[in-house]
């Protein structure tokens, strides 16, 4: 018998996950010895996309021989009016377990619901635990049954590692305690999950026994490993140093603005920034970008670190700023729906300005509001990411909610794509703001550095640059010239010599300007299908189905080009870019008046500055036409710089 502990948690998570083991291995007595998977007990779990993303700890156990276990006390036999036992075979079982750490001081109970403290950004709110633990069982039983499973039980339970089973109440419940017995801890569970009788037996079951197997296999009970890449993110995300504990002095104390070009670092800094000020004084940010592919990613990250974002613990929360502006709304009372979000956002983010700056709604409602739903609302600090392109009217909410003091700001600078140039600081007064200049590629080689800094020269972009990192050398640029197809056996010995620098297939990102359409019933992007026929497998990032879902490190990923900021891999391929580019300038000039061609393309070429500084050491420019402006541009950068840019012309 073997029980799988997936869990990289130290904290009170990760105390409960191996508590569960200690309990499961007492419920499963004499199958030490065999190598069938009788059980996974996962701890920091995560449900991408759905309401409740987060749930402490899960516990399945599902033992090929099901064990006879005497209870404390009889308990009702499901069905079966005034019938009792006093012993259940354990034929399957599923937990949803919520985690609270506090003390006896910080827990009240109210008959069958408990209520724990919280304080965040100066509010003090008691929050409704049990309200919380059914939420994560229906958001286990939904993620379950979209798996294909839509006929299993779950049992929410409430742990308390530092309360005693004297401060619990009596009774029939579902709150569980540390000092527990493993027998007292099943029993209770037996009395909250009543047994079924078949033939002469009790049986506890979550499950019909076809469905175990397929239970087992779910992407939440497989233990994923982090990237070299991953790793070394994790590493600078992790460590200290004079500068970063300065820049964590400022929290609190003004608007704070991390500003820099493409691959300086600024959301690695952000992460990093929050999680010193987590380690301090366990503050809790929440993580806002309107990039929901790079929301997935950062969650990915934050998963492998152990970091959850809970109200209890503090940490990072990631959400994207449509669904935060969603859940204001619809907690304000503001119709705001989830089919209805996107087709009215901009009608919600004047209602919620007008709600939070009408003399009416005063600082108590504010109030009441944030503690009302802590889990959503409460929160130290606010990371924004590419905060160049926000729209006016988010700027407003914010502030008008946590305050100017309490935002973080990474500044693209040049990097926009919703519309004008974002303005954070247009309230406040010198003293009120803290700008932080980022200067230094900290993603790049030195190679690509170089070339990006030579492209904007050479396309005429006067004001862009960013200094080479001496102590990142190599990196290699590619121009592919023909149908990305031709050039099919390049892009796999490139594959080839990057996994054999120890890193991942997901390490490499295809680029393209993607529509999406319907093959044979099934919903794909067109660059996927592209990167299929290429013989690589991969995660379409393009479809909105697919954008919140967890990267597994055995598929490429495929993404527009609009989604690739924030983002970064070892290999970026840029597919038929010159393409784009004539796209995109002929769009700005069909949309204002006047522009000249000239100016357009330098716009254009301001965001594919944005796409240059994503690789970290190999980039892969497709060029459809050995004909096109933006050809004819790397061709020169090429005959200047043969030794950094291969030219490749499709063999035919």
């Amino acid at each position: 018998m073997t029980i799988q502990l997936i869990s990289n948690r130290t904290d009170a998570e990760g105390f409960t996950a191996n508590r569960f083991l200690e309990y499961a291995t007492d419920w499963l007595p004499g199958h030490a010895d065999s190598t069938d998977l009788s059980g996974v007990i996962a701890s920091g779990v995560k449900l991408f996309g759905y309401r409740v993303q987060d749930i402490d700890t899960v516990c399945f156990l599902a033992p090929r021989v099901a064990p006879v276990l005497n209870l404390l006390r009889p308990v009702p036999i499901r069905g079966e009016a005034g019938e009792v036992t006093n012993s259940v075979r354990l034929s399957s079982l599923l937990l949803a377990i919520e985690v609270k750490s506090h003390d006896p001081r910080g827990v009240r109970f109210e008959a069958n619901q408990c209520f724990v403290r919280y304080s965040r950004g100066g509010i003090e709110t008691w929050h409704n635990a049990t309200e919380q633990s059914i939420s994560q069982a229906h958001s286990l039983k939904q993620y379950l049954s979209d798996s294909g499973l839509n006929r299993v039980f779950v049992a929410n339970f409430i742990f308390f590692p530092n309360l005693g089973e004297i401060d619990l109440p009596q009774g029939r419940n579902n709150f569980l305690s540390a000092s527990m017995s493993s027998r007292r801890i099943f029993t209770k569970i037996c009395e909250m999950v009543s047994p079924s009788r078949f033939g002469d037996h009790s049986y506890l079951n979550c499950c019909r026994k076809d469905d175990i197997q397929k239970l087992f296999d779910v992407q939440i009970f497989r233990k994923s490993t982090p990237t070299a890449l991953d790793r070394a993110k994790i590493d600078r995300i992790s460590a200290g140093s004079d500068e970063l504990s300065s820049l964590v002095t400022l929290l609190g104390k003004g608007l704070v603005i991390l500003r820099g070009r493409g691959g300086a670092g600024k959301t690695i800094t952000l992460l990093q920034l929050a999680y010193q000020s987590y380690q301090e004084s366990g503050s809790r940010f929440l993580f806002l970008t309107y990039n929901r592919v790079l929301a997935a990613d950062v969650r990915r990250l934050l998963y492998f670190m152990g970091l959850s974002g809970a109200l209890e613990c503090g940490g990072i929360k990631v959400e994207t700023v449509m669904h935060f502006m969603y859940r204001v709304g619809r907690f304000a009372g503001l119709d705001a729906t989830d089919e209805s979000l996107e087709a009215r956002y901009d009608s919600l983010l004047g209602e919620l300005k007008e709600l939070f700056c009408n003399s009416n709604f005063s600082r108590n409602d504010l109030v009441e509001l944030l503690a009302d739903h802590a889990d959503d609302l409460l929160f130290d600090y606010i990371l924004i990411d590419e905060g160049q392109d926000w729209l006016a009217q988010e700027i407003d909410v914010l502030c008008s909610c946590y305050g100017a003091s309490r935002l973080i700001v990474a500044d693209g600078v040049d990097q926009l794509i919703r519309g004008p140039r974002a303005r954070w600081t247009k309230n406040l007064l010198p003293g009120q703001f803290h700008t932080v200049e980022l200067k230094k590629s900290l993603r790049l080689k030195s190679n690509l550095t170089d070339f990006a800094n030579n492209f904007s020269e050479r396309i005429g972009l006067s004001d862009w640059a960013i200094e080479r990192n001496q102590h990142v050398l190599g990196g290699r640029v590619m121009v592919c010239v023909g149908e990305l197809e031709d050039h099919k056996d390049l892009l796999h010995g490139v594959m080839e010599d990057q996994q054999r620098l120890g890193n991942e297939v997901v390490d490499m990102m295809f680029l393209g300007k993607s529509s999406v359409t319907s093959f044979n019933g099934v919903e794909r992007s067109e660059l996927s299908c592209r990167v299929e026929r290429l013989g690589f497998e991969f995660w379409d990032g393009i479809l909105r189905s697919t954008r919140d879902d967890f990267v597994t490190s055995d598929k490429v990923r495929v993404l527009r080009y609009e989604s690739a900021r924030g983002l970064e891999g070892w290999t970026i391929i840029c597919v038929e870019l010159d393409l784009y580019f004539d796209i995109r300038v002929k769009q700005l000039q069909r949309s204002r008046d006047g522009l000249s061609e000239i100016s357009a393309r330098k716009e254009v070429s301001s965001f594919l500055m944005m796409l240059f500084t994503r690789p970290i050491d190999t980039l892969i420019i497709n060029v459809n036409s050995a004909d096109s402006y933006l050809t004819s541009i790397l061709r020169s950068l090429h005959l200047k710089n043969p030794d950094v840019i291969d030219w490749l012309e499709a063999v035919q």
